[in-house]
């Protein structure tokens, strides 16, 4: 459990902004450790930081990740980590969806979760 903790405030002290790309590759290989863990909050704040890492840097090669989303959103422990696997996965697959949801707008999970989930609403609401 110690470990557990010591990895959590290791994730979310990763600052995503200019950040050199070998670093951005460590932070990657760390968020897979945090998709795997059996702590339900470690594996939704990676899920969160995942997003927030490809929105400050949409070049970032994530083919791993999102692998391992795609397997929450269907064997995720939890409701919340298999909904916040789905938001993530479109976010992934669908970028352009979500071109209004700004970096600044999701400073915290609830705010980010809950922004993505109104604007993939409004998206399939628009397309009926």
């Amino acid at each position: 459990m110690k470990k557990a903790i010591i990895f959590i405030v290791a994730l979310l002290s990763i600052n995503v902004f200019g950040q050199s790309q070998k670093v951005l590759e460590a932070g990657v290989v760390n968020l897979e450790k945090a998709l795997a863990s059996d702590v339900n909050g470690l594996v939704a704040s990676g899920i969160y930081t995942i997003v927030k890492m490809k929105m400050a840097h949409p070049d970032l090669k994530m083919e791993t990740l999102h692998h391992k989303m795609k397997k929450l959103v269907v064997n995720g422990a939890t409701a919340e980590i298999r909904y916040k696997a789905a938001l993530a996965v479109q976010y992934l697959e669908n970028p352009w969806m979500f071109r209004d949801v700004k970096l600044a707008e999701c400073q915290n999970p609830v705010a980010m979760f809950t922004r993505m989930a109104t604007v993939l609403e409004e998206e399939l609401l628009a397309a009926q």
